[in-house]
C-alpha cells in the first residue's frame, strides 16, 4: 500500500466504523452498497482508515475476494494487503484512503485484521446483510 496522499486526516473514526488493534478502522454497518465492474464481480466503495505509524496486514478470502485502497492508483487489488507505518498527514492521527471491496458476489465477507501480533476478524455486509450471529468482530477472534 502506498501512503501517499491520503484524502483526509481525522482525530478519530466516525460513527459506523470499527477500529481494530488500534491500527485501523473499517466500515461496520451495511449492508455496503455494491456496483458491477467492468471486470465482472461487484464492487463496494468504502475508506479505510489507518492510525499514523502502526502497521497491519487485512486479509480477505483469495477467490472470492480483493481489497484495493490508496489514492495514487498504484496500488493493484490484493487478498492481502500490507499497510506500512503510514506518516502523519494534517492534523489527525487517522489517514483516510478510498477505495473498497471486490468480491465475487455480493457476501458477508470475513476480514481478517493481523497487527502488532494479534488478529481479530470483521464480517463486513458487502451487497448482502451479515448473520446476527456473524455480524461486526468475531468473538473467537477478540
Amino acid at each position: 500500500m502506498d501512503c501517499a496522499d491520503p484524502i483526509d486526516s481525522l482525530t478519530a473514526p466516525p460513527g459506523g466504523y470499527a477500529t481494530l488493534l488500534d491500527a485501523v478502522a473499517l466500515t461496520a454497518r451495511g449492508p455496503l452498497q455494491v456496483s458491477r465492474s467492468a471486470e465482472g464481480g461487484y464492487f463496494a466503495k468504502t475508506a479505510l482508515l489507518i492510525r499514523a505509524g502502526r502497521t497491519a496486514e487485512i486479509v480477505v478470502p483469495a477467490g472470492r475476494a480483493a481489497v484495493e485502497w490508496g489514492n495514487t492508483g498504484a496500488g493493484p487489488r490484493t487478498s492481502d494487503l500490507r499497510i506500512p507505518p503510514c506518516p502523519r498527514s494534517g492534523t489527525g492521527e487517522w489517514q483516510v484512503y478510498p477505495g473498497g471491496y471486490h468480491v465475487t458476489e455480493p457476501t458477508c465477507l470475513p476480514v481478517e485484521i493481523h497487527a502488532a501480533g494479534r488478529s481479530v476478524t470483521l464480517h463486513v455486509p458487502v451487497g448482502a446483510p451479515c448473520p446476527s450471529t456473524a455480524a461486526g468482530r468475531s468473538p473467537a477472534a477478540g
